[in-house]
């Protein structure tokens, strides 16, 4: 489970053990249900200094085709 995303990567925790690691990253992508909420990234948006992209149906409810096109299409643009 992410428990922390820092400057320099996040800090995930394996459910079960509760043991922590910290990964290395300077991107992150988040997943979550099929429904649009932008609260998430309002708050990311709020303490994350750089770019936050909503695609997919997060954004608004599609195909799943859909939502891999904006996943792409952003990610090559990272």
């Amino acid at each position: 489970m992410l428990t922390d995303i820092g400057e320099d990567g996040v800090e995930l925790e394996f459910l079960g053990s509760g043991r922590t690691r910290r990964v290395v990253a300077d991107t992150v992508v988040m997943v979550g249900a099929r429904e649009p909420n932008r609260e998430v990234a309002e708050v990311i948006t709020e303490v994350f200094e750089g770019e936050v992209h909503v695609i997919g149906d997060a954004s608004v409810p599609g195909r799943l085709r859909t939502a891999v096109l904006d996943g792409a299409t952003v990610g090559r643009s990272v």
